[in-house]
């Protein structure tokens, strides 16, 4: 059994160390470095400010490589200077440059940005223990524009005298760790320290709580704020990672140790087959404990908690990587605690190569038969065919990109199945094949082709489908926030389905739709909320004939799609009753070109004051958009305003200055203040006398949310 450092044993140790030079003179070893080359190939991914532990033995030698952001001082620091001694340390830069080759301790280099790799050679058997830092980073006394901090980074201001806010970009990390938060006042100096973010909500530490917050992640962006109590103070803030969760195996009885104060620990469980059964045990010296199995810390699929008890049973688990979370009331003494995991280990799933056919057949009382498949590129078109000769029988298909994710999946009564989808990430894709209580003999048959497909935007996207099966397409999203809409229209006599589907690289569902109408006629919108690869199949499983077909697919700006045109108009002044009247204003532009024409309305006069030109829309939006074609002297806009007809006054969307343009023509549309109305009509207010000759305004677009 071993004792790993889940978290620093002395933090005053730690800073001390960041914040002092620590040098001691001690015997000259000689190291022998690999090449550079050799050590990239071999080096295991360093993120800065994540600390590392890790026992080596007299004669190992161990190679991290770290992403260097900018030119700075770095600090390779070492958490014991006496165990530090065991080690020889070789630094090498992103050119190629040995730039430090000495026994391990504290050290300060100057580095450039790129890719530097640090060799550490044991001397001795002992526990590495390090983490890089930075002099870098800013806070900012400006809550809408915060200062950027980085894990690692050693941040020191003093006369303090009002909040300091901060984003802190934690680097996206395949396992969940502990991101720590040291803040050290100044003497008789207090603070407060808060981290927010969408995933961890917010973590508060007071004075009073001691200098320490932390809170566990596995990347994003979390704002910051350090609150002092009296003006003029100072403090040091050093934010620090606390490195991948140490691993648990099968069988082995496991220490860990929840530290003073905190409430959990996070280990790592790998489950190189699938389980039956899977039981995980906590010992420890208080009476609660909850236990909890995820596959990823804040967005996972998996999901199981033993709900307060020390034992947590599960079963049918496939194989996989996992994470268990021990919890207990937080206490003032470390807490130590023993886990076992055990259970009934499976079959691991039958590999499967793209066009191989393979058998398999299910005997009373089989329920799934599980493969896996490679797919080679990310957007490739995947088919998985399923046939039997046995009668009697009704099989499923399933497939998703981990072994209990079923993300495509069939469930036809018969026994000829297929799903066809496009692979979103290149990578292992988990098959199952469900008995349904039926037995036989079945073929199967994976098909990797490709890339499919991708779908017109804004255009016309031409196909044809076999009875009985899918058409698939794709559409990439890098900026979600677009409403998409797909229309579907195929040959007479065919009966047609449409279905969007969307999916994250690391094989998470997005919002989806679908329209499923008899006929060959379909329509289907969906937000897309989030970045990812968009699925659009047209399926022809009811129908009995081939068929061919057309998609209209549109993307449009959600907070635009309700765009009109003004269907009447008033204004304080106008030049003649018909031509270049307030009515010139209502509907789409109509003037040839930039001028003085009289299909635009103008007021009466060229320096009469304050004018205004007032506009009734047919629906009422929340407005978003109001768009001013002005055709003639352009820039006199001053004020633009809606009406308010709950509370019976004009709001203000938009103020400023009169000033003209360069151009003879313009549309302007200025941003505009967020209001929680919907209105139908919209006030243009125009000082005449700072614009010279006529103002002319042809149409005025409203464009909102309904």
């Amino acid at each position: 059994m071993r004792s790993p450092r889940v978290a620093f044993s002395s933090r005053a140790a730690l800073v001390a160390l960041l914040v002092i030079a620590a040098l001691v003179t001690l015997p000259v070893h000689t190291a022998l470095a690999a090449s550079p080359a050799q050590l990239a190939d071999e080096a295991t991914p360093l993120h800065l400010g994540e600390f590392v532990f890790r026992e080596m033995a007299n004669g190992e030698s161990a190679a991290y490589q770290i992403s260097i952001p900018e030119a700075a001082t770095y600090r390779i620091t070492a958490v014991d200077e006496e165990k530090s001694v065991a080690f020889d340390l070789i630094v090498t830069d992103a050119a190629g440059n040995e730039v430090f080759n000495d026994i391990f301790e504290t050290v300060e280099l100057e580095l450039d940005s790129g890719e530097v790799t640090l060799q550490f050679i044991a001397v001795d058997t002992e526990a590495l223990e390090f983490a890089v830092f930075a002099y870098f980073g800013t806070m900012s006394a400006d809550f809408d524009q915060p200062g950027t901090l980085l894990p690692g980074s050693i941040y020191y201001e003093d006369r303090v005298n009002e909040e300091r806010y901060a984003l802190l970009s934690v680097p996206e990390t395949p396992y969940p760790q502990q991101v720590f938060l040291y803040i050290e006042p100044g003497e008789e100096d207090v603070f407060d320290l808060s981290a927010e973010g969408d995933d961890i909500g917010a973590f508060y530490l007071t004075a009073e709580q001691g200098d320490l917050l932390h809170f566990w992640s596995q990347g994003g962006e979390y704002l910051i704020t350090a609150t002092p109590a009296e003006r003029r103070s100072e403090f040091s803030l050093i934010p620090y990672l606390g490195g991948a969760p140490a691993a648990m195996a099968i069988d082995e009885p496991f220490d860990a140790t929840i530290a003073a104060e905190q409430a959990e620990v996070i280990l790592e469980l790998s489950l190189d087959v699938p389980y039956e059964n899977l039981t995980i045990e906590a010992g420890a010296e208080v009476e609660e404990v909850n236990i909890t199995l995820i596959d990823r810390l804040y967005d996972g699929v998996y999901y199981e908690s033993s709900f307060w008890e020390p034992s947590l049973a599960v079963e049918n688990i496939q194989a996989g990587v996992y994470y268990v979370i021990v919890e207990v009331e937080p206490a003032d003494e470390d807490i130590p605690i023993t886990l076992v995991a055990s259970g009934a280990a499976g079959e691991p799933p039958t590999g499967l190569t793209s066009g191989e056919t393979v058998t398999g057949n299910f005997e009373e009382g089989d329920t799934l038969a599980a493969y896996e498949f490679n797919v080679t590129q990310a957007g490739a078109l995947v088919t998985v065919a399923l046939s039997s000769d046995a009668e009697d029988t009704d099989f499923d298909l399933e497939a998703g990109m981990a072994p209990d994710q079923a993300l495509w999946y069939t469930f036809f009564v018969g026994s000829r199945e297929a799903i066809t989808f496009i692979a979103p990430a290149a990578g292992r894709y988990y098959i199952g094949v469900l008995s349904n209580d039926y037995t036989g003999e079945y073929a199967l048959t994976v098909t990797e082709t490709g890339p499919a497909p991708a779908v017109a935007v804004d255009g016309l996207t031409w196909g044809s489908v076999v009875a009985g099966e899918r058409s698939v397409y794709q559409l990439e999203v890098t900026e979600p926030g677009d409403f998409l809409t797909v229309a579907l229209v195929g040959q007479e006599g065919l009966d047609l389905d449409l279905y969007i589907s969307g999916y994250t690289a690391e094989g998470y569902g997005l919002p989806s739709a679908s329209s499923s109408a008899s006929g060959a006629s379909e329509i289907a919108s969906i937000l897309l909320t989030e970045a990812g690869l968009y699925e659009i199949a047209v399926s022809a499983e009811y129908s009995d004939e081939d068929g061919n077909f057309v998609l209209l697919t549109r993307l449009e700006n959600p907070n635009l799609i309700a765009s009109q045109w003004a269907v009447d108009a008033t204004a304080t002044s106008q030049y003649e009753d018909d031509a270049y009247s307030a009515l010139q204003a209502t509907g789409a532009p109509d003037t040839p070109a930039a001028g003085d024409f009289d299909t635009a309305w103008a007021p009466e006069g060229t320096e009469v004051g304050e004018q205004t030109l007032e506009l009734t829309y047919e629906y009422a939006v929340m407005p978003t958009a109001v768009r001013i074609y002005e055709n003639y002297n352009p820039g006199a806009v001053i004020r633009i305003e809606a009406y308010d007809a709950a509370g019976d006054a004009w709001v203000t969307l938009w103020e400023g200055e009169a000033e003209a343009p360069e151009e003879d023509f313009r549309v302007f549309s200025p941003e505009l203040a967020e209001v929680d109305f919907a209105a139908n009509v919209i006030r243009i207010v125009l000082d005449t006398d700072a614009i010279e000759n006529w103002n002319e305004i042809d149409a005025v677009e409203l464009a909102g949310r309904p």
